[in-house]
């Protein structure tokens, strides 16, 4: 039995402007995004942005300014989008005790719009890196924090932190990261309850202080159930565990994303969408790709987690990796053998 269980928004009869939202997403945008995800999906996306000058304690404008720096896009060609996805470990509660915040998932997503693919790798919290136009080597998910200034606004300190962690995961992996999609813990809550819950199997009961969250088998989540699964910590090989934990997790999400059922709650999703996300994506862009991600074959996402080996420092726990090893991984998952 689940505890505490957190029912899905009550279905309420549409209101008469909800119903003529509707109707004009149907009758006008529908036939115009699938047809450009069908014909050219992939035109939509490249549209590069003015490169901003970069140097080594250079600040983050924004992720739209740095996306198309060295990204040697040639390689891939037009018709694969990449997107960093993260969730920061922020809600109400932290917010209102601290002002920055670190990526507690993220998740690299590679969609070939011409061979039906999707690819994820996990790039586990701890991972060491060089941090993207600063002098240190620190825990990739402390992006943020390096770019965070006193100075900026909240959505400045926001876009900020995203670019750094887009160009540090970018540097990492070797490939080019086009766009990011990003949600505090609040706003994924709000996310799967949009979507109307996410069928996940729970591949094991779930306690937080002996009190069971979730039984084990498959079943619909609603958000906050979703949470209580994506944040477990209490697996014998920790975190690295959770990560691939949140990987599946993160499939289940896209396929709901993309079902036929979530076809018919896009004007509600896409008008909520800046609440509870936030992307440099704009809406033609976004929602092209959940068409294009619809027409992806789902029975084989290839899928792994940056390789690597626990690292302690001074106390402080790392996931060490290897730039070639990395390379190399990131080349077999996209079947990109170019790749340099």
């Amino acid at each position: 039995m689940r505890a505490n269980r957190q029912p899905l928004p009550s279905s309420k009869p549409p209101s008469y402007k909800a119903l003529v939202k509707t109707i004009v997403f149907l009758l006008i945008f529908f036939p115009l995004c699938v047809y450009a995800s069908r014909n050219n999906p992939a035109a939509l996306f490249w549209n590069p942005a003015p490169k901003e000058d970069l140097t080594p304690n250079a600040s983050y404008p924004s992720a739209a300014g740095l996306r198309n720096v060295n990204s040697n896009q040639a390689a891939f060609g037009t018709d694969v989008v990449n997107i960093l996805a993260f969730g920061l470990d922020k809600d109400t509660s932290r917010a209102a005790r601290q002002t920055t915040f670190r990526p507690d998932t993220i998740v690299f997503a590679s969609i070939d719009t011409k061979n039906k693919t999707i690819s994820l790798i996990s790039i586990p919290r701890d991972t060491r890196v060089k941090i993207n136009g600063k002098n240190a080597v620190d825990k990739i998910n402390a992006c943020f924090a390096y770019a965070y200034s006193r100075n900026n606004s909240d959505e400045e300190n926001y876009q900020a932190g995203a670019a750094c962690l887009v160009e540090t995961a970018k540097d990492l992996l070797g490939v080019p990261i086009h766009y990011y999609v990003g949600a505090d813990m609040d706003g994924a809550v709000r996310l799967i309850d949009l979507l109307g819950g996410v069928d996940v199997d729970v591949h094991a009961n779930i306690y937080s202080n002996g009190v069971k969250k979730l039984s084990k088998g498959r079943q619909k989540l609603n958000g906050a159930e979703f949470m209580v699964y994506a944040r477990n910590r209490l697996y014998p090989n920790g975190d690295i565990e959770r990560v691939e934990v949140q990987q599946k997790l993160f499939q289940d999400l896209i396929k709901k994303a993309a079902s036929p059922e979530t076809f018919l709650r896009l004007p509600k999703l896409l008008s909520g969408l800046g609440e509870v996300a936030k992307t440099d994506m704009d809406f033609k862009k976004l929602t092209s790709l959940i068409f294009s991600i619809s027409e992806c074959d789902f029975s084989n996402i290839r899928s792994g987690t940056v390789p690597g080996k626990f690292l302690d420092i001074d106390g402080i726990s790392y996931w060490e990796v290897s730039t070639i090893k990395t390379k190399q991984f990131v080349k077999s998952v996209l079947q990109q053998e170019h790749i340099d």
